[in-house]
């Protein structure tokens, strides 16, 4: 047992070293992340494996999720639109339902801030 706590604090220490080489160009905006997403991939490292928040996925999925054209049907440019966002939170590890809590928590956050300062 004590092997196998070993091997798994091992592997926790292995995908986390670079997290405070990456977190810099997240936190910097699109192309920063653009820049640590290709540094990622020169060592070897998943997309997925670095340190995404949900302020990096924001900036990310917003920059690289563009809406569909005006003459297309709502419900058609729906799915495309949600296609689009799916693709991108996989380049990230995320699954839309993932995305879709991390933006209701991301609302009431944002409510209880603002109730508060109305204070």
């Amino acid at each position: 047992m004590n092997l196998l706590r070993e091997y798994i604090r091992e592997l926790l220490s292995e995908a986390t070293k670079y997290d405070s080489k990456f977190k810099p160009l997240m936190d910097a905006g699109y192309d920063g992340i653009k820049q640590a997403m290709e540094l990622a991939d020169q060592l070897g490292i998943p997309s997925q494996e670095l340190p995404w928040d949900f302020k990096s996925i924001s900036d990310y999925v917003d920059e690289t999720v563009v809406e569909t054209g005006p003459n297309t049907p709502s419900v058609q440019r729906g799915k495309k639109y949600r296609k689009l966002i799916e693709d991108q939170l996989a380049n990230v590890g995320w699954t839309w339902d993932d995305w879709a809590e991390a933006v209701r928590q991301d609302a009431i956050d944002f409510n209880a801030r603002f109730s508060r300062e109305r204070k």
